[in-house]
């Protein structure tokens, strides 16, 4: 029997470290920007997968604190049928 149960989307999120990126400080959030050429090839240095969505999300976090989890969500190819 599980504590809590998700449900909803599941998804792969992918983190990519790139090199050689132009960082600048934008004037009005005084935040930091990054810009990449018009057209041009950025160069990447290490790709990460890992999976994501709100449902794995909080299955994991509720994992974490100790409870037993469970999720549903889909799987596969999705197919809509017209009326």
């Amino acid at each position: 029997m599980c504590d809590i149960t998700t449900i909803g989307m599941v998804s792969v999120d992918i983190f990519l470290e790139l090199t050689h990126v132009l960082q600048h400080q934008d004037p009005k959030t005084k935040g930091t920007c990054y810009s990449f050429p018009l057209g041009g090839k950025v160069p990447i240095q290490d790709i990460q997968e890992s999976f994501g969505g709100n449902a794995a999300n909080t299955a994991v976090g509720m994992s974490r604190l100790g409870l037993k989890t469970a999720i549903i969500t889909s799987l596969g190819n999705c197919i809509t049928c017209d009326a």
